[in-house]
């Protein structure tokens, strides 16, 4: 962990010892706070009151966005580096070429075009090892898919009904990963994992890569053709927004129709 900076500090400093965020919750630990039953502030607000032996423990939901949080006893204050914790940012389409009108591919400088601005966060991923990938930008976990004939399987097919009552139902059943609290992808979510600078599938290399008959979702990273997002059609409730992956683009699909595949994500912005 980074090393952390006192403000203020009497000569027995105000010492934390961790700071490490997992799932949404930072946990703190510390000592030498100024005096037995101190009470402890965690960006500015008290979290808990410092033990006999100066001792303290707690933890918060209160993540700063710089991922740097403070801790005060009322004599010092250290300001944290929060191990573990990402800085959520909106993430760009990771398009970098541009064209002409005629579809001939030109220099960016100056165009205006996706590829010259690159607005947004540069597309950042991380394999977990566990058949999970994290978008470092926006925090979201999403569930690899492989081609053994799994539950993670890329070409299972699924009602908008079953989206949720069995492949969801299933990951939080088992436990995928360590978790239980699996979902849906809304409209939006999927369309952040789309990378306009590829095609077929139009995704980062992370959800794309060694994919071949057998590999499992620790061997390999499939993409599926098209997915479902939890999203109801407003205009037609009969109907879902669904994500064409291989293309890039998005359309609907009747509810019934059994022939789109799901992928899990869990937490986020």
């Amino acid at each position: 962990m980074a090393a952390l900076l006192v403000l203020s500090a009497p000569a027995s400093a105000l010492t934390v010892t961790s700071a490490t965020q997992v799932d949404g919750v930072v946990r703190v630990s510390g000592s030498q706070a100024a005096k037995a039953g101190a009470l402890i502030r965690w960006e500015g607000a008290g979290v808990t009151y410092a033990s006999s032996g100066g001792f303290f423990v707690f933890s918060s939901t209160n993540i700063p966005a710089d991922c740097i949080g403070s801790v005060s006893d009322g004599g010092s204050t250290v300001l944290v580096p929060i191990e573990g914790c990402v800085q959520h940012a909106f993430p760009a389409t990771g398009q970098t070429t541009c064209w002409d009108s005629s579809g001939n591919v030109i220099p960016c400088a100056g165009t205006g075009q996706d590829g010259d601005i690159r607005a947004g966060a540069a597309l950042s991923y991380t394999d977990n090892g566990d058949g999970t990938i994290t978008d470092n930008n926006t925090g979201l976990m999403w569930e690899k898919q492989s081609d053994d004939g799994t539950i993670h399987d890329k070409d299972n097919p699924y009602t908008w009904a079953n989206a949720f009552a069995v492949h969801i139902a299933g990951l939080n059943a088992a436990g995928f990963a360590g978790h239980t609290d699996w979902r849906l992808p809304n409209y939006k979510e999927l369309v952040s994992i789309l990378n306009f600078q590829n095609s077929d599938p139009a995704v980062s290399p992370a959800f794309n890569n060694n994919c071949s008959a057998g590999c499992t979702v620790l061997t390999c990273s499939c993409t599926p053709s098209q997915s479902w997002s939890s999203t109801t059609v407003e205009v037609n409730p009969l109907r879902a927004w669904v994500v064409t992956l291989d293309a890039g683009d998005v359309g609907v699909n009747d509810k019934s129709t059994g022939l789109v595949p799901a992928r899990g994500v869990r937490g986020g912005l």
